[in-house]
C-alpha cells in the first residue's frame, strides 16, 4: 500500500482494525462520558437564546412553550490512570477506560440530531461527501477485495 501523501503519517501506523459505534437515539452523552457539573447551576432555567442561536429545536418540541435546562442525574466519576468521567450508566466500561480513544472534540453549529450526525460522520453538514468509513477503509485497508473494509451501523432508538 503507498500512502495518500508522501511522508506521511509522520509515525508508523499501529491500528489494524476499528470498531465504531453511533447510536441515534441512544442516550445522551451527557448522561454517559460528557459529564457537565455546571448544568446543576442552571437547572430548570431556560435554554438561553444564545445556545439556539434563532435554530428550531426539533419539530416534535415546537409545541413546547418551556425549553428548561435539564443536567444529567447520573454519578460520574474518574476512571483509569487517563481519569476520563464516565457516568454510572456504562460500569462495564470503566475498567477499560485506558484501553479505549473517547474523542471529545468534536463541534457543530448544528443543535438538530440529522445534521450533527451527517457532520460527525463526513466533517460536512451537507450530506453527500465521504464518510468516516471510507476514510478509514482508505486509511486501513481491507483484507478482502471481495468485502466491504467497513459495515456500517446505524441504529435508531
Amino acid at each position: 500500500m503507498h500512502p495518500a501523501l508522501p511522508g506521511l503519517p509522520h509515525f508508523a501506523p499501529k491500528a489494524k482494525k476499528l470498531i465504531y459505534l453511533h447510536m441515534n437515539g441512544a442516550p445522551s452523552q451527557i448522561d454517559l462520558f460528557d459529564h457537565k457539573p455546571r448544568l446543576t447551576d442552571f437547572f430548570d432555567k431556560e435554554l438561553p437564546d444564545s445556545i439556539r442561536n434563532g435554530q428550531r429545536i426539533t419539530t416534535m418540541t415546537s409545541g413546547q412553550k418551556r425549553f428548561p435546562v435539564a443536567p444529567s442525574k447520573f454519578a460520574f466519576e474518574r476512571c483509569g490512570t487517563s481519569g476520563i468521567e464516565m457516568s454510572e450508566l456504562v460500569p462495564h466500561m470503566k475498567g477499560i477506560a485506558d484501553d479505549i480513544t473517547m474523542i471529545r472534540s468534536v463541534h457543530t453549529e448544528a443543535i438538530n440530531h440529522d445534521p450533527a450526525c451527517t457532520f460527525v460522520m463526513t466533517g460536512s453538514e451537507v450530506p453527500g461527501k465521504p464518510s468516516l468509513g471510507s476514510w478509514l477503509s482508505y486509511g486501513l485497508g481491507s483484507e478482502s477485495q471481495n468485502l466491504p473494509a467497513v459495515a456500517c451501523v446505524h441504529t435508531h432508538g
